[in-house]
């Protein structure tokens, strides 16, 4: 469900009174009646819960429904969650912890996208996203996981527990068998990278508006450095099969700068080590994109010694391969809105098939409705990467 233009609809809960009951006290002094009426608070919309509260850990893998149940909070998940369990109607699954309870494989093409807000119920856009990376029969356009049937895509949920209440995350990993959705132990992953001391000082949390952000913009380096592969942001939708790109990153090659949203590389590679290096150094709390795209610009410049990144489009540089926006990104930032414009383009995909991912710039998307059957960009691409999640929003709310 969708609650607004661009947003699942969270459940509205309506305070029902269903307790509601009156307490007459006399007082004979006076004789003076107290009526004192207690109205039930609906715990979803509880916020800033104390620190101290726990649930049961789940079993070690389990992935099985717990209804209503979550696990201990994390000390990280403090900063990131901002609203405790779910009441009795939620269906809560619990989900193995990435770096304790599985790992990635070297030898796959990995493909990993998280969802670093800590969303119990992440968007049907968020949906759309990681569908757009499994393994569909389909043999025309197909999707991350439509795309690329020999990869494995990893999906990183930071909140305790995930809702799937309406089934769809049940239904993604029965129709995408390579389709992992995991929770992650973030201090066994860090540990003994060279920005595990950013992480675990909790100063990413602190004097900023962007913690998510900036716990984003470590974590995805982290994972390539552990593992290797394509990291993906979870606005953007991939189009084409990626599974030939190897130690490439986006680029904007109009404004020279290195986008860290899209990038593969293989594990240990020199290039993630140079930009957690940079991080370690230069790390701002509250400054994101000095941390994503300003980290990568720096790092690709140092390495590739050139201070004209531009060069790089025509000779080989050791350390990395960049590819132009086009491929990766398709519009510019400032040119968001073309995705969402209704009956844009038709047959968008077919004209431009040198494209392999999208990406729709959520934090200036965000509140962009974009109706089932619009025919914009993002609804004739969505229809065909993401049939899965598109019926589910096509059938809950109409829009994405």
């Amino acid at each position: 469900m969708q609650s607004a233009p661009g947003q699942n609809l969270i459940r509205r809960c309506q305070c029902c009174l269903k307790a509601a009951w009156k307490l007459v006290i006399p007082i004979s002094v006076v004789g003076l009646t107290i009526l004192t009426i207690n109205e039930c608070t609906p715990r979803a919309l509880s916020i800033g819960l104390p620190a101290a509260l726990a649930y049961p850990p789940p079993p070690r893998g389990s992935e099985g429904a717990a209804n209503g149940t979550a696990e201990e909070r994390e000390w990280w998940q403090e900063a990131l969650c901002q609203s405790g369990a779910d009441g009795v109607e939620a269906q809560m699954i619990r989900l193995p912890m990435l770096a304790r309870d599985i790992e990635p494989d070297r030898r796959d093409y990995n493909i990993y996208l998280a969802e670093t807000g800590c969303n119990p119920r992440p968007l049907f856009r968020v949906w759309c996203s990681v569908e757009s990376a499994s393994c569909a029969p389909s043999p025309a356009l197909r999707s991350y996981a439509q795309q690329n049937p020999g990869a494995k895509v990893w999906f990183l949920v930071t909140s305790p527990t995930l809702d799937d209440s309406d089934r769809l995350v049940a239904r993604l990993r029965a129709h995408y068998g390579n389709l992992r959705v995991v929770g992650v132990d973030l201090d066994r992953l860090f540990a003994g990278t060279p920005v595990e001391q950013i992480f675990t000082s909790g100063n990413w949390t602190r004097e900023t508006r962007w913690p998510a952000n900036n716990l984003s913009n470590l974590l995805r380096n982290v994972l390539l450095w552990q593992w290797g592969g394509f990291n993906s942001d979870t606005d953007c939708l991939c189009v084409r099969s990626i599974e030939n790109l190897r130690n490439v990153i986006a680029y904007d090659e109009k404004q020279r700068v290195v986008n860290n949203a899209v990038m593969h590389f293989d594990a240990r590679h020199d290039y993630v080590g140079a930009m957690m290096e940079y991080h370690r150094l230069n790390f701002k709390t509250n400054v994101w994109h000095t941390n994503g795209p300003g980290t990568a610009t720096a790092t690709a410049m140092r390495l590739c010694e050139t201070r004209n990144l531009n060069e790089l489009l025509h000779r080989k540089c050791p350390a990395l391969t960049l590819l132009p926006l086009k491929k990766l990104q398709f519009y510019r930032f400032d040119a968001w809105k073309r995705y969402f414009e209704p009956r844009a383009e038709s047959d968008f995909l077919k004209k431009h098939r040198e494209v392999y991912v999208l990406h729709l710039y959520n934090k200036l998307s965000e509140k962009e409705p974009v109706r089932v059957g619009s025919s914009s960009i993002y609804d004739s691409t969505a229809r065909r990467v993401c049939p899965v999640t598109y019926a589910a929003a096509g059938s809950r709310s109409d829009f994405f």
